[in-house]
């Protein structure tokens, strides 16, 4: 779901240069190595911290370490099939599956305590299609022509197999595919080919908050524990907690509850029922103060929704088409949906099937076509009075500012570039880019059935349409 906004594709945790005077058996580094990516995985950072040598411990204190762990790395958890790779002037290397495909790099020093221990993103160089990926572009208009510069070089790599774009311009909508919507056909998608959109869902969830504002029937500021159950509300680390920082990611919630099973990485969130919700919610204890550090939570997102219901006495899929799929039209926008599917793929290409998040569905699980979620960005550039379209000014003002990064209910927006509205969303088989430009009154969307993001293909549309 990734959840993951662009601006933190990159982890690095810390690295220090490799001596080839300072060498422990690949054996003693992997035992440690997989002992910290359980901790990790179990939301311990803490323990994980007891692992770090002396040079390590210079650059994080543990209260940074928990900072960098909730905020840059617990949003790529959890990690499953830890393939190790090789080693070189002992540093161990791996190979591990999440949320996106890293490389985990280890070093041990001579007391056996980590001196090394960072990721980065996986390095494919993927090859070229042999044949040219088949588009419905008629390369006739000069938007034709910016679609085309940015979305060719991606399509036609040999890991990318289908991607459907909508473009709001001149107030018009446009409409362009790629690619097709499963291997070894020549099926292409289309505007009404149905994907999974991930983290796009949150701000659909973050506007089902603002309308319960604008109807009156909650304000931002309310604590949480109001519309929980007795025996989840007593716990007295979440009395501080407002349904604003769920929103805005400053709850202080790790992005993965403890109590998340990682057996099965192809479906995460399939047993992860209202039942564990609330159990986790009983003894959490968010580590910072409420309001003060951003830190991305599908966790709070999944809680958001589930209060939600409670207000309404509805459940998520239902709210969302009484108050914004069904007023808006968006006929393939929702949890269960109908229609020509593109079949989604991992990062090798394997068929995949799209996640059930039982609970936590207000953080990931709606899936959209290219028609109807053009039509959902092109309604962020609207101002009315129709409650829903105040809802999404309501939406769109930031409630956590860090000099950076504004965020809204959900929607982020950025410091340098305050007219651009943004999410994007990751799933096992799918990714999704939306971004609304206010100034201009454009928008983008992209949707693409596999792992390969396509963030840097909208920013370049985004940008050759303001030339």
């Amino acid at each position: 779901m990734r959840h993951t906004p662009f601006y933190l594709l990159l982890l690095l945790l810390f690295s220090r240069s490799v001596s080839a005077q300072t060498t422990q058996t690949e054996k003693q580094t992997d035992s440690i190595t997989r002992l910290m990516i359980r901790y990790l995985n179990e939301s311990k950072p803490d323990s994980a911290y007891a692992y770090w040598g002396e040079a390590a411990r210079k650059q994080f204190t543990p209260e940074s370490w928990r900072n960098v762990y909730k905020g840059n790395l617990s949003p790529f958890l959890p990690f499953s099939d830890i393939t190790y790779t090789g080693s070189h002037d002992g540093m161990n290397i791996y190979m591990m599956k999440g949320v996106m495909p890293l490389n985990l790099y280890a070093k041990l020093d001579v007391s056996g305590k980590l001196e090394t221990f960072f990721f980065q993103p996986v390095k494919v160089n993927l090859p070229q299609k042999t044949t040219t990926a088949l588009s419905d572009n008629p390369l006739k208009s000069h938007l034709d022509s910016i679609v085309e510069s940015a979305v060719r070089p991606y399509i036609n790599l040999a890991g990318n197999v289908g991607l459907s774009a909508g473009v709001r311009y001149n107030g018009q909508d446009y409409f362009y595919n790629y690619g097709t919507v499963r291997l070894n056909t020549d099926t292409l998608p289309d505007n009404h080919t149905i994907y999974e959109t991930g983290s796009i869902t949150k701000t659909f969830t973050g506007t089902l908050l603002a309308l319960a504002v604008i109807q009156k029937k909650v304000t931002l500021d309310q604590p949480i524990t109001k519309f929980l159950p007795d025996s989840v509300a007593k716990n007295p680390a979440l009395k501080g907690i407002t349904l604003k920082q769920l929103a805005n990611h400053t709850a202080g919630f790790p992005s993965l509850p403890s109590n998340l099973s990682t057996s099965r990485a192809e479906q995460p969130y399939e047993n992860y029922d209202q039942a564990h919700l609330f159990s986790y919610l009983k003894s959490a204890a968010p580590e910072n103060p409420p309001g003060k550090v951003h830190s991305y939570s599908n966790f709070g997102f999944g809680l958001l929704g589930v209060i939600l219901e409670r207000i309404y006495g509805m459940n998520y899929a239902a709210l969302l088409s009484k108050y914004i799929t069904g007023p808006q039209g968006l006929k393939h926008t929702g949890i269960s949906v109908y229609g020509k599917i593109a079949q989604g793929y991992d990062g090798g290409l394997s068929p995949v099937a799209m996640w059930d998040l039982n609970a936590m569905k207000s953080a990931g699980a709606i899936k959209s076509d290219a028609a109807d979620l053009l039509k959902y960005a092109s309604l962020q550039l609207q101002q009315g009075k129709d409650p829903l379209q105040q809802a999404c000014a309501l939406a769109h003002q930031a409630t956590y500012d860090d000099g950076a990064t504004k965020i809204g209910l959900a929607w982020v927006r950025f410091q340098h570039q305050d007219d651009y509205l943004f999410h994007n969303g990751a799933t096992g088989g799918y990714r999704s880019f939306l971004l609304a430009d206010t100034l201009n009154n454009t928008a983008v969307v992209i949707l693409v059935n596999s792992v390969n993001g396509v963030e840097a293909v909208g920013a370049q549309i985004v940008q050759n349409l303001k030339k």
